[in-house]
């Protein structure tokens, strides 16, 4: 799929407008909601009202879209601006004396303006579907920076694809990002872990078990302590490896994203979510939440793959569902192994008595 948008990309580069145009017809056919096979396709219609045309069907398949709306606004500004009648001066008196040299930079060219004014964003919500080539960043425009608590915050209490995406725009959003935040998370969870009051009473029941039981404390304590550091470092791959295989997976049921838009939702909402949980599962009484907020986690997930893979609600629920039942599909087949085995060794032993 994406070498298919890749070669009508540069077909339009090319000016070979109707060749891109059937590969894009497809892809769009595939998934309305692929708003960069869009793009491309208004930017392959050669004219204002062409482009006009394609945008409104583009609006059909999705309503109430923001980057459409706001693109069909100023593209009609820009029609009317290049439909008024163009401005003649009136002719200067003679002068014998020589005019200085004009300032193209005092006169205002209306054409001009249209043109470069509509490419221009003034919140997360504006941008220019109909000109991709000024698209950049994890998303296909730009939008304002965030500080790591702003987005871990929106990561969380706002679980919506708008928002999602808007965080995509952020120009400091990269995977390296994702990977501290998950290293850092880790690190913090793990601490967290080892201030439970049950690790502490571990520990001093150590400690009380016999004679030099201050220093067994103390190697539990560091074996621990290695442990949390061990287990936040393996995050990072941990990461990497699951938002690979959701991205193959949603590149199967057609979506457009990339591993990289992937893996920075993926490290937005699991950072500070994988924190809030360790904190409730040492509070007692309130400990019982982590059940509730496991499905929540469900839900951040497939929102991350809408916005990363721009894909409906459906179809992102089934690829966040594969893996997890791929895996639960291994377990069963290495118990039902297992409990084979054991029952084979107990009937071995038996009849050897």
């Amino acid at each position: 799929m994406s070498n298919d948008l890749d070669k009508a990309i540069k077909l339009v580069q090319q000016r070979q407008d109707e060749e891109a145009q059937s590969i894009l017809e497809g892809l769009i056919r595939n998934n309305p909601q692929d708003l960069v096979a869009w793009s491309w396709y208004v930017k392959s219609c050669r004219t204002p009202e062409k482009r006009l045309e394609a945008l409104d069907v583009c609006l059909k398949f999705n309503p109430g879209n923001t980057q459409i709306l706001d693109a069909i606004q100023k593209l009609q500004e820009k029609v009317v601006v290049e439909q008024q009648p163009a401005f003649h001066p009136p002719p200067e008196p003679i002068n014998p004396e020589p005019n200085p040299e004009p300032n193209p930079e005092a006169y205002t060219y209306p054409a001009f303006a249209a043109e470069t004014t509509h490419t221009q964003t003034t919140d997360t919500q504006s941008e220019d579907v109909s000109n991709p080539a000024a698209f950049t960043g994890l998303d296909e425009s730009p939008g304002r920076p965030f500080i790591w608590y702003d987005v871990w915050f929106r990561a969380l209490t706002q679980a919506n694809v708008d928002s999602y995406t808007a965080l995509l725009r952020d120009p400091l959003a990269s995977p390296g990002r994702a990977y501290w935040w998950v290293l850092l998370a880790g690190l913090v969870s793990g601490l967290i872990f080892l201030a439970n009051p049950n690790m502490i009473d571990l520990l001093n029941q150590v400690e009380h078990a016999q004679e030099g039981g201050q220093a067994a404390g103390l190697i539990v304590a560091v074996l621990m302590l290695g442990f949390v550091l061990l287990s936040a470092l393996f995050s990072i791959p941990s990461l990497m490896i699951g938002a690979a295989i959701y991205d193959l997976i949603a590149k199967m049921f057609g979506g457009s994203g990339n591993f990289s838009r992937t893996v920075y939702l993926m490290g937005a909402y699991s950072a500070p979510f994988s924190i809030l949980t360790s904190v409730l599962s040492i509070i007692p009484l309130i400990s019982c939440l982590t059940i509730p907020l496991s499905f929540y986690g469900f839900w951040l997930g497939i929102t991350t793959i809408q916005a990363a893979q721009r894909l409906n609600g459906g179809r992102s629920t089934i690829v966040i569902l594969i893996p997890s039942l791929a895996l639960l599909l291994v377990f069963c087949i290495v118990g039902v192994a297992a409990g084979s085995a054991l029952i084979d060794l107990a009937s071995a032993y038996s009849s050897y008595k």
